[in-house]
């Protein structure tokens, strides 16, 4: 369960979905029924997942995998260069230098694409 406290003080149960929540000044993504870290905010928005694997050994594996959240469509996927490109899409300039480079530049200058991406295609959030 989740509470939230109003402006009197008082602690209420949150019934509503939650999508995004802001401590601390960190902005946290719920994804896969938890709270998600996001590493960079923009239109396209990126976060962390860390999983955990046990073995009867008592060896720990954990392996990090980067995912995005599309502000505009609510997509949000593991990160790849032809699931971004479908974003991406939305703005010629970037689309056009991104598909013309090899696909193994792609996965290396991925990041670098979303960055610029947001750079060029800002959003505002309206606080109510």
């Amino acid at each position: 369960s989740i509470y939230y406290t109003d402006r009197f003080g008082s602690k209420h149960l949150l019934k509503d979905t939650i999508l995004l929540v802001v401590e601390d000044g960190n902005r946290y993504l719920k994804y896969q029924n938890r709270f998600n870290k996001l590493i960079l905010t923009g239109a396209i928005s990126t976060f962390f997942i860390e999983t955990k694997y046990t073995y009867a050994t008592g060896q720990v594996d954990k392996q990090d995998k980067l995912f995005f959240w599309d502000v505009k469509t609510g997509l949000i996927d593991r990160l790849n260069p032809s699931n971004i490109a479908e974003i991406i899409k939305q703005d010629n300039i970037i689309y056009s230098a991104y598909s013309s480079i090899s696909e193994s530049k792609k996965k290396k200058t991925l990041y670098s694409y979303i960055l610029k991406f947001n750079l060029r295609n800002p959003i505002n959030i309206k606080q109510e």
